[in-house]
């Protein structure tokens, strides 16, 4: 399957909330789930680089804050993937897009389980000023990842709904 990527990256905020909204887009929560996935990193990176900025950090933050900056890209190519996969496997109800539905959500969940485990391991590192962003990352990661359980779970009913009337 070919997904086409919408691009949730380059639009601008107000626009992707409005489409969330409408009900008129194949964004859903899968892109919220992405969405906030995404701000949860940015926060990382953020508490990574004013602690960067005020004391050295060690290899291991920069290294780190190189690693976050792939994970807000692949983010916003997880909101694009579950848009185009759930989008195609509402017109199709065949087997491949039900494949690419749920390994979109299996993509996802390792994503937030990555993410979460970076987030515990910068914890020690962040300076004191920073704390509340680590803080408002994990509160987010956790939020995300709630949220995409509930997804994968009833997609995976969808998918069988559809093959079990079959």
């Amino acid at each position: 399957m070919s997904i086409t990527v919408s691009g949730i990256r380059d639009r601008v905020l107000g626009e992707v909330f409005e489409s969330l909204a409408s009900g008129r887009s194949p964004s859903g929560s899968g892109t919220a789930v992405a969405i906030a996935m995404a701000m949860a990193a940015a926060c990382a990176h953020k508490a990574l680089a004013l602690t960067h900025k005020h004391h050295r950090l060690s290899g291991d933050g920069v290294t780190a804050m190189h690693t976050l900056e792939d994970v807000i890209r692949l983010c916003f190519e997880s909101a694009d993937r579950d848009a185009a996969c759930f989008s195609a496997f509402l017109s199709a109800h065949d087997r491949v897009s039900a494949e690419h539905l749920l390994d979109s959500d299996r993509r996802t969940q390792q994503l937030g389980a990555q993410l979460e485990q970076m987030l515990q391991q910068i914890a020690g590192e962040v300076a004191a000023l920073a704390r509340a962003d680590i803080s408002c990352a994990g509160r987010l990661l956790q939020a995300a990842r709630l949220t995409q359980e509930e997804i994968s779970a009833e997609n995976a009913r969808a998918v069988s709904r559809v093959f079990d009337a079959r």
